[in-house]
């Protein structure tokens, strides 16, 4: 499962990379292509299993539309991924249709961008909820519902704290661990990973996360940026 951005543009690169890492895509899960015409094969290599999005910039290098080969392919070598088509030529639209293309959605770049593209990344963490529904504890024959974890915080060397709205679980693990199970969750500093549906406030001045159960989070210098 990942995030995979294909987009040949820097400044346009870049403010993708940070709405995706707004919401908690990094490291391993999310992968960036600089270049819209080609595609390291090692991505299909060991195929997929679970849901993939793909953001997929088109846009005219000498008359020729870039992208459309590398849609084509990934389609090929993967049905069930979102394919999400970014452009600000409107005649990217037909293009796609003429190349019978099935993909999850178009975003006009000229067209608020931000707020569309957030849309679809809150859709795709809600989709990964319903696909890999449940968190496993490390060491532990326990098994918790993503959507019924508020928040995981350091507790202790090696130990973790998990709170739900019901209970408290212990378990030995990292934050970053943590993370390989739940890319669609918040990191806001190197002790606190967040569920992003339980997030009421965000308070800069005070650098700290209010939940809707009243729990509080600290928000990290190094995590600031991409809230």
């Amino acid at each position: 499962m990942g995030v995979f951005i294909f987009e040949e543009k820097e400044a346009d690169r870049v403010k993708v990379e940070k709405i995706v890492h707004r919401f908690g895509f990094k490291d391993k899960s999310l992968i960036v292509f600089q270049n819209c015409n080609f595609i390291n094969e090692e991505l299909f290599s060991s195929g997929f299993s679970s849901l993939n999005l793909y953001l997929l910039a088109l846009c005219f290098n000498n008359d020729q539309l870039a992208g459309i080969e590398i849609a084509k392919k990934i389609r090929l070598k993967d049905p069930e991924g979102l394919i999400v088509i970014m452009s600000s030529y409107p005649q990217c639209i037909l293009e796609i249709i003429n190349a019978r293309i099935s993909v999850f959605t178009l975003i006009d770049k000229n067209q608020q961008f931000d707020d569309i593209l957030s849309e679809v990344l809150q859709d795709y963490q809600e989709r990964l909820m319903v696909k890999n529904p449940f968190f496993m504890l490390p060491g532990k024959k326990e098994i918790v519902a993503k959507k019924d974890i508020l928040m995981i915080e350091t507790y202790g060397a090696h130990q973790l704290k998990l709170t739900t709205l019901q209970q408290t679980f212990l378990f030995r693990s990292t934050i970053k661990n943590s993370m390989n199970q739940l890319t669609e969750f918040w990191r806001v500093h190197e002790s606190f990973l967040l569920n992003p549906h339980f997030v009421s406030v965000i308070d800069f001045s005070k650098n700290e996360i209010t939940l809707s159960s009243g729990h509080r989070a600290p928000i990290g210098r190094k995590y600031k940026p991409f809230l």
